[in-house]
């Protein structure tokens, strides 16, 4: 899995920041690309990054000047660039900025569509849709190279769940399907293993637990910053699982992506050579509760999908995605008749 390129784009925030480290600590990187505004100093990280004994080689570059040299034969690109969303100031909403810094990145991206895209920047849900579009209008699309990292909900998933069972969390798994964050992220329990029965209530409290996991974090932080060390550990953790899928060894991790007919949906993914090749179905064996969330998450995904795609391409509408192919090729998979399988 040794000998992979990978950008990281929005290096010194938050996020990026320990992310940087555990990408030159990570062994299956060997080249790394740290790039953010020139008043961030993306130079002082790499320098600072330098110092840490590791074979991977890095390098710096500040952002918009030098973004097309740093995606230059990139594997991977990881983009964490953007602003978070203060708790309590629920109106002053990062789509606004955060779209145009994504728009601008995409431009640049497009033009090596042969990286693999994982996006964490918030809102998920919108942003993902939002690159998809850039890419489009580039004529390099493929669906199967840009992913939104929802690694973070799974993590967050995994502790709960391990918690209140008393389970080793190293050997708990536990899928998260439909988008990133808030109501429409939904914890599939019922599919955990290793198998464990909760009452119904404990089952709803974790799930509302989940869900506001990264509002906990942020307000816990006084609204200054966001949930950057879990998620940049969990970020790092998702790219080994898509490197190893690129390496030519099938992987599967829970993601956002692109499920066809403008539909974009979170759940668990095959990695391979070619990147996200295909969603694995949703059992029927989920609870009633479990369907009602995933109901209720479709429907608010609609609309984040459609604030994404609609800034890139204004006349963009489900209706005109009907001959669209997502990695499915088909609908969001709801149940193994549905899939066929």
């Amino acid at each position: 899995m040794t000998g992979f390129k990978v950008t990281l784009v929005g290096s010194c925030g938050g996020i990026g920041q320990p992310l940087s480290m555990l990408l030159k600590l990570n062994p299956n990187v060997t080249e790394l690309s740290v790039c953010d505004l020139e008043s961030c100093n993306p130079h002082g990280i790499a320098t600072d990054l330098s110092h840490i004994p590791s074979p991977s080689k890095v390098m710096s570059y500040v952002n918009p000047d030098q973004l097309t040299d740093a995606v230059r034969d990139s594997d991977v690109i990881i983009v964490t660039a953007g602003f978070h969303q203060h708790p309590e100031k629920p109106s002053e909403d990062p789509f606004t900025v955060n779209a145009k810094i994504m728009k601008d990145i995409a431009e640049v991206c497009c033009k090596n569509p042969r990286a693999m895209v994982l996006i964490v920047t918030h809102p998920l849900n919108s942003m993902v849709p939002l690159f998809s579009e850039v890419y489009k209008k580039a004529g390099t699309y493929d669906p199967r190279r840009i992913v939104g990292v929802t690694a973070f909900d799974v993590a967050k998933a995994i502790t709960s769940y391990s918690e209140k069972t008393g389970q080793d969390a190293s050997k708990v798994n536990v899928p998260v399907v439909g988008g990133h964050d808030y109501e429409t992220a939904v914890p599939l329990f019922s599919q955990a293993t290793p198998k464990a029965d909760l009452p119904p209530s404990e089952v709803q409290s974790l799930t509302k637990c989940c869900q506001m996991a990264g509002t906990e974090v942020t307000k816990a932080k006084g609204g200054r910053t966001s949930a950057t060390l879990s998620t940049a550990w969990a970020t790092n953790n998702f790219l080994n699982v898509v490197l190893q899928g690129l390496s030519g060894q099938k992987s599967t991790a829970c993601a956002y992506v692109d499920c066809g007919d403008g539909q974009f949906f979170a759940g668990p993914v095959e990695f391979d050579g070619n990147g996200a090749s295909r969603m694995l179905p949703i059992p029927d064996s989920i609870t009633e509760f479990e369907r009602q969330m995933i109901n209720k998450s479709k429907e608010e995904l609609k609309k984040n999908i459609k604030n994404g795609a609609t800034f890139i391409t204004p006349e963009w509408s489900p209706e005109k995605q009907r001959e669209s192919k997502g990695i499915l090729g088909e609908k969001i998979p709801t149940g193994r008749k549905e899939m066929g399988v």
